[in-house]
């Protein structure tokens, strides 16, 4: 008899870890047909750029930025910032809180527009729309704050303020094929 649970035993066991690489290889099958996939951190993750945007690895403040046009002497741009984790006792809607009660002491002329719970691709996130100038430029910014298991991505699309509604919906479509895996 115990040499039949035992048997039992290893075959359900070959069958998790079989399954489980199956799984892993599924996920990795979602990362690659997406136009950017990162696979640095313990969650990996990636979405499609809008089409014909160049993309630089080398962003000073993310990891990853997609440059489109320019417009208005502005490079409309998105880009990802290194994924964070929400500390103890916090939650996501008190980091929300927080990152919306700095902004004004970091943007100039800050004006925020919305700020709104959402969905991405399933996954709980907060969208918070905003216009601030930088220099010379009025800009608007849609940052995208999406929160997988305690790690939260944020995504940020910026333009200036007269060309933010007419890249809005590439960009949009753009972050709804965010992944985590």
């Amino acid at each position: 008899m115990k040499k039949q649970i035992l048997i039992i035993s290893i075959i359900i066991f070959i069958i998790f870890v079989g399954l489980s690489g199956c799984q892993e290889s599924e996920a990795e099958k979602k990362l690659e047909k997406l136009g950017y996939a990162n696979t640095e951190y313990s969650q990996k993750f990636g979405f499609n750029p809008p089409d014909g945007w160049t993309k630089d690895e080398n962003d000073l403040y993310g990891i990853v930025r997609f440059y489109g046009p320019v417009v208005d002497d502005f490079n409309v741009n998105l880009g990802l910032s290194e994924p964070g984790t929400i500390g103890t006792g916090e939650t996501f809607e008190s980091l929300i809180q927080e990152v919306e009660k700095n902004f004004p002491s970091v943007f100039t002329d800050f004006s925020m527009i919305s700020s709104v719970s959402t969905t991405v691709n399933g996954i709980q996130a907060h969208e918070i729309i905003y216009t601030y100038t930088q220099g010379i430029y009025s800009l608007q910014n849609k940052q995208v704050l999406i929160n997988k298991n305690g790690v939260v991505y944020i995504i940020t699309y910026a333009a200036s303020q007269s060309a933010f509604d007419d890249y809005e919906l590439i960009v949009e479509q753009s972050v709804n094929t965010f992944t985590v895996v």
